[in-house]
């Protein structure tokens, strides 16, 4: 599914020529492992507040790609070049407050 834009990592973004594109969102993609859960994370404040999981992190990544694909297709983005940026962070997980 391209919906007639490019969607690049940042493994094979330097393969292409710049000045052929119209314009690049640029998105960094922050992967976590979460042990306990035996599932791997995803989370971007650059997409939107985007928050993902899968048990493997290809099946994880793949899931990134198609959802950032189907929130520009829903926010009329088309024709803009991707870049999505990842990399992996320590995860912290977040512990609940008592109000």
């Amino acid at each position: 599914m391209t919906i007639g834009r490019k969607i690049l990592d940042s493994t094979n973004w330097l393969n292409y020529n710049m000045c052929m594109f119209n314009s690049v969102l640029k998105y960094t993609i922050n992967l976590m492992r979460d042990d306990e859960g035996g599932v791997w994370i995803a989370a971007s404040d650059d997409a939107g507040g985007l928050v993902l999981e899968a048990d493997s992190l290809e099946v994880l990544i793949k899931r990134v790609r198609d959802t950032v694909l189907k929130m520009l297709l829903f926010k009329g983005k088309t024709g803009d070049t991707v870049l999505l940026s990842f990399r992996q962070v320590e995860y912290k997980k977040e512990t609940e407050k008592n109000f």
